[in-house]
């Protein structure tokens, strides 16, 4: 039996094109950066390590993770279909009958256990922490995590979630804020709510771009426009994570620990 008239594509671009369909080609170039690559991996264990390693990453406060689970499993599938057929051809060519074999299974089950874990605390104490959260290092000084929100829920979950050797402080006014970028260096991070902030918003953002923090800054619920807004006013802020509505507490976070 001769080859396929038109040849399936190769996992890279099976992954290109989502995320053209899923306008996130700017995390594929971010994470093949972080990986040290100029294309996705053809080997089908390296392509699988990269979609749930460095890609994964990427996708952290661009999209839920949900989405982000979805869309992994859904490459992952087609990718499977792409071997399956090629492993058919060669088997009909040769008159034998090969065994397919599939990559891991969906990572949905994945993701309903790490959540458990974030919510138990499990995943602190793991060798090898799933969506890439670090292991609280216990060396000496703290780390601190500045929360710039009243918002009940978030409290709570940063001041349960936080490993030992992390500081919560919630700036219940500027000159707290101003304390707290004095002790937070680039392990730190800052968590600005746009939407129930715990001191006048404006006026911490200037405070944050005057100090040129080095913390992580996540600006979590502020509108696509005004966030253009900003930028435009103050380019330094494109280094900040933006997080949309939809994005939790739990998730939130999720990216200060990262």
């Amino acid at each position: 039996m001769s080859e396929p008239e038109h040849p399936e594509p190769p996992p890279g671009a099976v992954l290109r094109e989502a995320c053209e369909a899923a306008d996130l080609v700017e995390a594929l170039e971010q994470a093949l950066a972080a990986a040290g690559l100029t294309a996705p991996p053809e080997r089908e264990d390296d392509f699988v390590q990269f979609l749930l390693g460095p890609f994964d990453a990427a996708l952290v406060g661009r999209v839920h993770p949900a989405t982000a689970a979805h869309l992994i499993a859904s490459v992952r599938e087609q990718v499977a279909r792409v071997d399956e057929s090629h492993m058919r051809v060669r088997a009909d060519a040769h008159g034998e009958h090969e065994a397919i074999t599939l990559p891991p299974p969906s990572s949905a089950t994945a993701l309903e256990e790490s959540y458990e874990d974030l919510a138990t605390g499990a995943i602190h104490t793991r060798a090898t922490p799933v969506f890439g959260i670090r292991v609280a290092s216990n060396a000496p000084g703290d780390r601190l995590w500045a929360i710039v929100s009243h918002e009940p829920s978030l409290v709570r979950a940063a001041q349960e979630a936080a490993p030992s050797d992390v500081d919560v402080v919630v700036a219940s006014s500027m000159a707290v804020l101003k304390g707290a970028l004095g002790r937070a260096a680039a392990s730190g991070a800052i968590l600005l709510d746009a939407e129930a902030p715990s001191i006048r918003l404006e006026r911490a953002i200037e405070v944050l771009i005057e100090a040129g923090a080095e913390a992580r800054v996540v600006l979590w619920r502020m509108d696509r426009a005004a966030r253009e807004r900003l930028h435009d006013r103050a380019p330094a802020t494109r280094r900040w994570l933006p997080c949309d509505h939809e994005v939790t507490p739990a998730e939130i976070v999720r990216l200060l620990a990262l």
